[in-house]
């Protein structure tokens, strides 16, 4: 339970995550939306953006979210990462 707020250069802590909860920077998740998420999602293994996010990520991202940021970004992508994990045994609400 760990709350990383007001990170100005999040690639940064990449490490230090990693080294906590003993996970390599390729199974991490994140979603970004502006110029300061481009670095972090370059580094990390699932990149998301909103629907809403800046043009520059579309390249980046591996996935871009039918919601936009703060209607339903996180749930959509939780949604998405436990289908791939129980391979369709997940019922999306």
């Amino acid at each position: 339970k760990k709350l990383y707020d007001g990170v100005v250069k999040k690639e940064q802590i990449l490490e230090k995550i990693c080294r906590e909860f003993k996970v390599k920077s390729s199974e991490i998740a994140f979603i970004g939306d502006d110029v300061n998420d481009i670095k972090m999602l370059e580094k990390i293994g699932f990149a998301a953006m909103p629907n809403n996010g800046i043009k520059q990520l579309r390249k980046i991202c591996d996935y871009k979210c039918k919601a936009s940021g703060g209607e339903g970004v996180l749930r959509e992508i939780g949604d998405l990462i436990l289908e791939k994990k129980f391979l369709g045994k997940y019922k999306s609400y």
